[in-house]
């Protein structure tokens, strides 16, 4: 597999519109894909015509695809709370928007932050809470836990702690609607499930982002588990003879993820893939020395 330096011009970017280069997302995520935006949506642009659909398992914050505009896509995620506020955004984003604003406003005016934010975090953990109601705590989470993690203990409980702040910033209108928008197109399918249930369906020519757990890049680093149920190396073995069978038949593959000696041991002998080496740089650390400038990986198999 043949190691290259990103390196596109603007004109790659001319045949999928960026939305005059706005980034759109409504939530932070582990990974967040807004700092690798251009080089993903530059090999996209090299492979995307109108009738080919666009499919992307490991949805998180959506960075990529809420940035493009593509007339047919399925998304989706393992997260069903993750899904679960995406389809209020979807179905009922006047109402979400509300019950976001009140809860900043709370958390903005509440004496005692700490107590606030787990208060929300108890009744966000309550499998009967209403969709509405839920996924605004999600957002309010997201905000108020620490570096914007999300993760689930084994009983499926949220337990990232409070990030110490003071304010909470309403969330964006423009945002909320164009993303609302985008859920609403006819041409667009959200599923909750593991990457093999979203691309059911998937044929020739079609294109796939995928954006699992990195791999870690040193023995001390650990995974993050978005849901109960990690994803570990076995799974990655599991996802790269996925990625083989579907390139095979002619589907178009982008994967990002760590740049790691495991990452292209298990990705790096795929026939017909290239690697781009990036530099990001990432702030989700726990420690300060842990954040900062890193590089990352874009395989894939777009000539």
């Amino acid at each position: 597999m043949q190691k290259l330096l990103f390196n596109f011009n603007k004109e790659d970017l001319n045949r999928i519109d960026l939305l005059s280069g706005t980034k759109y997302s409504l939530i932070k995520w582990v990974g967040g894909k807004k700092k690798l935006l251009k080089p993903i949506v530059g090999l996209i642009s090299k492979c995307y015509f109108d009738g080919i659909t666009y499919y992307e398992p490991f949805l998180g914050s959506g960075a990529v695809v809420f940035s493009c505009n593509f007339s047919k896509i399925v998304i989706g995620d393992k997260n069903r709370k993750l899904i679960n506020f995406y389809e209020s955004v979807r179905e009922r984003p006047q109402e979400l928007l509300e019950s976001i604003v009140v809860l900043c406003n709370q958390f903005n005016g509440s004496t005692n932050k700490l107590d606030f934010f787990k208060e929300i975090k108890v009744q966000f953990n309550l499998s009967t809470t209403e969709i509405i109601k839920q996924s605004s705590m999600f957002w309010f989470l997201n905000k108020a836990g620490f570096n914007g993690m999300y993760r689930e203990n084994g009983s499926g409980e949220y337990n990232i702690p409070f990030a110490k702040i003071e304010t909470i910033n309403k969330p964006d209108l423009e945002d909320f609607l164009h993303i609302s928008n985008i859920l609403k197109l006819k041409g667009c399918i959200l599923k909750c499930g593991d990457y093999q249930l979203t691309c059911q369906g998937i044929k020739a020519k079609d294109i796939v982002y995928l954006d699992p757990p990195y791999i870690p890049t040193s023995l001390t680093a650990g995974f993050t588990s978005y849901t109960n149920d990690d994803f570990v190396l076995k799974d990655h073995i599991v996802l790269r003879s996925f990625i083989k069978k579907i390139s095979s038949e002619g589907v178009c593959v982008i994967l990002s993820n760590s740049n790691a000696e495991k990452t292209i041991e298990i990705y790096g002998n795929m026939k017909g893939f290239k690697i781009i080496e990036v530099n990001v740089t990432r702030l989700i650390s726990g420690k300060s020395k842990g954040r900062g400038k890193t590089k990352e990986l874009i395989i894939h198999n777009i000539a």
